[in-house]
Order: structure tokens, then C-alpha cells, then sequence
């Protein structure tokens, strides 16, 4: 399981693949796929990359489920 540290909203968040999180409102409607490309770490069973500010070659994809106030 890939697991991802990511900035969005000046917050970091630790996801994790098929999990879901709540974060600040984006821009987009429910069901609609979205990319952070703000990745600051990601993690497998055998790699770590942990970038100095960021990680370039890497993203995260993940689908808006529903907006709403947090």
C-alpha cells in the first residue's frame, strides 16, 4: 500500500490509497478527479522518496466524493 504525504491549503495530509480524507473546500464538483501535486513524501514496502520541499516526478489522484463545510 502506497502511502503519500501532500500540501494542499498551506495543511499536509498523510494519505493513504483507497482511504478518505476531509480537507478545505476545492475547486471541482462531487465525483470529479483531482491531482495534488504537492507531494512531500511518498512510501511503499520498499521505497521512501522524501523530497526537500517537494517531490517533482510524483502526484497523487483522488476523486471529490462531496463538497461541504468542515
Amino acid at each position: 500500500m502506497t502511502t503519500a504525504v501532500i500540501k494542499t491549503g498551506g495543511k499536509q495530509y498523510l494519505v493513504q490509497e483507497g482511504s478518505a480524507i476531509r480537507i478545505e473546500k476545492l475547486a471541482g464538483a462531487a465525483g470529479q478527479q483531482i491531482k495534488f501535486k504537492e507531494v512531500l513524501l511518498t512510501a511503499d514496502d520498499k521505497i521512501v522518496q522524501l523530497g526537500r520541499l517537494i517531490i517533482k516526478t510524483a502526484q497523487v489522484t483522488a476523486k471529490i466524493i462531496e463538497q461541504g463545510k468542515l
